[in-house]
C-alpha cells in the first residue's frame, strides 16, 4: 500500500488522483486545510453536475380505494427518471406531500428523503471537498433521526441535511447543537414537537444530555434529585448530570411545535408549513412576573408586557419561537437584579430557583439574542 492511501482512503470516500498528487507536493496538512476551507464547499461544477442527475420513482397505479381524508387513490402509474427537485426547497414544498385530502402514492412521499440519500452518495463519490462529506456523515450520524418510519421526518429531511447539519458540520457545535434542535427532524422523532407544560415529554431532554452533549458516563442515576450530590455543584462546575435535571430540561423545552394544521381552540388553527413556531399557554410565571411589575411600578418592564402578544393573548403563537423567547429572555436581562428578587420571593426552594437559571441558560445556549 502506498503511505499516501491509508489517511486519504479514511478522510475520503473516493480519493481522486489529484488528491495524491496534492499531498505530494504541498503535504498532508496543505490537503486538510484545503479540505476544510470554505471556499473548497463552494463548487459549481458539483452543484451543475447534482441538479442534472436523475433518480428513478417507480409505482403503480392507485387502486381507487377511498382515503381517510375523503380523496381517492387514483393516480397513474409512474416510472420515470426525476431531477432532485426538493434538495432546496423550503420545507412547505416536501410537507405538502403529508396533506391528507389529497390522495398520494407512498412513493410520492418518501421522495425528498430519497432524494437526500442519493445526493449523499453523490457527494461522496465526487465532490472534491471529501473530509467535509466525511464529518457532514459523521454528525448525521451523531444526531440521528429516522426517516423511513416516520413520512413526516423524511418530508423534513432535505431541510435537516441543509440547513442543520451542513452548514455547521466544521463549525461550532453550539450552533450545530442549536441548529438539530430547532430543526422540524429532530423536534419529530424525539418527540418534543408534543411536548407540553403539565406533562413534559422527556425524550429530547434526556437525549439532549447522554447522547448529543454530555454522554451516558456523566449520568448520575443514583443521585435523582440530589444534585447537592453531584460532584462539583457547589462550586458551580458539576460534573455530571442527575434525573432532576433532565424533568426541568424537559419541562424548559415545552411549547416548541410543528405548524401543522393542529387546532388551538376554537378559531385558531395553523397552517400546514412543517415550520417550527413556539406555542405556550399564559402560566402562573408569566401572570406573577405581570402583576410583580405592576406593583413595582417599573414603567418600561410594565409597558413591554402590557404590548406584548405574549401576555395578552391565552396562546403564544408566533411566527417562530425566537420571537417569543427571546421577549421574556431580553426583558430578564433588563431587569435582572427586580427579576432575581422576584424569583426569591415566588420561589420557596432553591430547586424551583434553578429551573428559572435553567431556562435562561437554555435561552443563551439554543437561543440565541
Amino acid at each position: 500500500m502506498d503511505v499516501l492511501d491509508f489517511p486519504l482512503s479514511r478522510l475520503c470516500y473516493a480519493a481522486h488522483t489529484e488528491d495524491a498528487v496534492e499531498v505530494t507536493r504541498a503535504g498532508f496538512a496543505a490537503w486538510v486545510g484545503r479540505q476544510i476551507d470554505p471556499k473548497t464547499r463552494s463548487d459549481a461544477n458539483l452543484d451543475g453536475r447534482l441538479r442534472a442527475f436523475k433518480l428513478q420513482i417507480k409505482y403503480a397505479a392507485g387502486n381507487g380505494e377511498p382515503t381517510p381524508g375523503g380523496d381517492t387513490r387514483n393516480w397513474p402509474a409512474m416510472d420515470e427518471m426525476r431531477p432532485l427537485t426538493y434538495l432546496d426547497e423550503p420545507i412547505a414544498t416536501p410537507w405538502a406531500l403529508l396533506d391528507s385530502k389529497t390522495a398520494r402514492p407512498p412513493e410520492e412521499q418518501a421522495r425528498p428523503y430519497h432524494e437526500v440519500a442519493a445526493a449523499t452518495v453523490f457527494r461522496a463519490a465526487h465532490s472534491r471537498a471529501q473530509l467535509y462529506e466525511q464529518v457532514v456523515a459523521f454528525w448525521h450520524d451523531h444526531f440521528n433521526v429516522l426517516a423511513s418510519d416516520d413520512k413526516r421526518i423524511g418530508c423534513a429531511l432535505p431541510s435537516y441535511d441543509r440547513d442543520a447539519i451542513r452548514p455547521h458540520a466544521l463549525g461550532n457545535f453550539r450552533d450545530l447543537l442549536e441548529s438539530v434542535a430547532k430543526s422540524p427532524a429532530m423536534l419529530i422523532y424525539l418527540s418534543n414537537a408534543s411536548s407540553r407544560a403539565g406533562a413534559a415529554n422527556e425524550n429530547y431532554a434526556r437525549e439532549l444530555m447522554e447522547l448529543h452533549t454530555l454522554g451516558r458516563d456523566a449520568y448520575l442515576n443514583d443521585r435523582y434529585d440530589r444534585w447537592r450530590d453531584v460532584p462539583g455543584a457547589s462550586d458551580g462546575a458539576p460534573q455530571g448530570y442527575i434525573d432532576e435535571d433532565v424533568y426541568e430540561a424537559a419541562r424548559a423545552f415545552t411549547g416548541w411545535a410543528i405548524e401543522n394544521g393542529q387546532r388551538l381552540d376554537g378559531a385558531t388553527e395553523l397552517p400546514r408549513t412543517g415550520k417550527v413556531i413556539y406555542i405556550g399557554k399564559a402560566n402562573s410565571l408569566r401572570n406573577r412576573v405581570r402583576s410583580y411589575f405592576r406593583k413595582a411600578r417599573h414603567l418600561d418592564m410594565k409597558t413591554l408586557l402590557l404590548r406584548s402578544e405574549i401576555f395578552d393573548f391565552e396562546y403564544v403563537i408566533t411566527a417562530s419561537e425566537r420571537e417569543a423567547l427571546n421577549l421574556e429572555a431580553n426583558l430578564v436581562r433588563k431587569h435582572k437584579p427586580e427579576y432575581n428578587q422576584f424569583l426569591r420571593h415566588s420561589y420557596g426552594s432553591l430547586l424551583e430557583l434553578q429551573t428559572q437559571y435553567l431556562f435562561l441558560w437554555i435561552w443563551d445556549i439554543l437561543i440565541k439574542t
